[in-house]
């Protein structure tokens, strides 16, 4: 669900491109970076204040460092409206930052994320990228608002549009924000680590799944909100999250779309350790830079060899949720459903 990132349906690629965007808004009590209480005990005004987030239009913001770590340990060198690169001796730190939206993925923040790791990758300076967010939530996954676009663009079309219109919006046939990005993460020869620091709901917890290693601050939740939304899974996650997590855990994730503490993400191996919100990207950097102080070499021969055996099957279960993704989009109510998600106010400023 994350791929949908620009408000057209011209947008494509070669991997699997989903709703996450729906994910976000679609998921009440998402928690904050912060204070993370448990669903049930959450109030309507953390919904509220989510949905908000994730709703926000997509305006140029401040830049500002995920972690008082982080501007301690790797003072920004490049930085952008909606991503912020920062590099401590071999580790390049890329941060999302969309901090009003719950730093959703738009497709400005696709593109400047798959071009950082396309950069990342041919930069012999570079031994490791960690990945993680700024202000209080990790990501929110796709954006909401262009996803009901799309969506309700996929559906007005006749029948021959919407096929090529569905194809498009899947990714598959040309590049799109959404494909360019899971391209680019699939592909990443380096080591790539995750520092966790807040709510990860959608593409903010599938992308975790070809991160190599996982860091997660201890208040942080994630959730797949595939079927809330009423959408396939995407980037894989059919396929890795059972590997990753064990098929039960995996299918309880995916169907029931209930939310999973950093405990139960440590515990089923999603990340490798839970850590304190104020020490987790310092930490995650540190880790970072042990492997990147290894020879480059046999860095990036061990990551391709730990990489290649779950190559293929990514690559099927990408195309096989494409299709999915395809089938349910066709649904005249889609587009409708979701901007309901986003509570009255915000759908009607939308439609108007």
């Amino acid at each position: 669900m994350t791929y949908l990132s620009a408000p057209r349906a011209g947008t494509g690629g070669s991997g699997s491109s989903r709703p996450e965007r729906c994910l976000r808004s679609t998921l009440q009590g998402v928690p904050e970076t912060t204070a993370a209480p448990r669903a049930a005990d959450e109030p309507e005004s953390r919904a509220a204040e989510f949905k908000a987030a994730a709703s926000q239009p997509a305006e140029p913001e401040p830049a500002e460092p995920a972690l008082a770590a982080a501007s301690e340990a790797a003072a920004p060198t490049t930085s952008g409206d909606v991503l912020l690169t920062s590099t401590t001796g071999r580790v390049r730190l890329l941060t999302l930052n969309r901090p009003r939206q719950a730093n959703a993925f738009s497709s400005g923040l696709y593109l400047a994320a798959a071009e950082a790791l396309r950069a990342a990758a041919v930069d012999d300076a570079i031994g490791a990228v960690v990945l993680t967010g700024a202000g209080k939530y990790f990501s929110a996954g796709t954006d909401l608002v262009e996803m009901a676009a799309q969506a309700s663009t996929v559906a007005a079309e006749n029948a021959e549009a919407t096929e090529t219109a569905e194809e498009a919006a899947a990714g598959t046939t040309g590049g799109g924000p959404f494909n360019a990005f899971l391209d680019a993460l699939t592909t990443f020869p380096k080591p790539l680590l995750a520092a966790v620091n807040g709510a990860g709901v959608g593409l903010g917890l599938t992308m975790l799944a070809h991160c190599d290693i996982v860091l997660i601050s201890e208040e942080a939740r994630l959730l797949a909100p595939f079927t809330t939304m009423g959408v396939a899974p995407e980037a894989g996650s059919s396929y890795l999250l059972p590997r990753r997590m064990g098929r039960q855990r995996a299918a309880k994730a995916l169907l029931a779309a209930e939310w999973i503490s950093a405990a139960e993400a440590v515990e089923t191996g999603l990340a490798l350790r839970a850590c304190p919100a104020e020490t987790l990207l310092a930490e995650t950097l540190a880790l970072a830079s042990t492997i990147a102080d290894k020879p480059l070499a046999s860095v990036l021969a061990t990551t391709r060899l730990i990489r290649d055996a779950e190559r293929s099957g990514v690559e099927r279960a990408r195309q096989a949720e494409n299709t999915a993704f395809r089938e349910l989009m066709r649904r005249p109510d889609l587009g409708t459903a979701i901007l309901d998600r986003l509570g009255p106010a915000t759908r009607d400023e939308r439609r108007s």
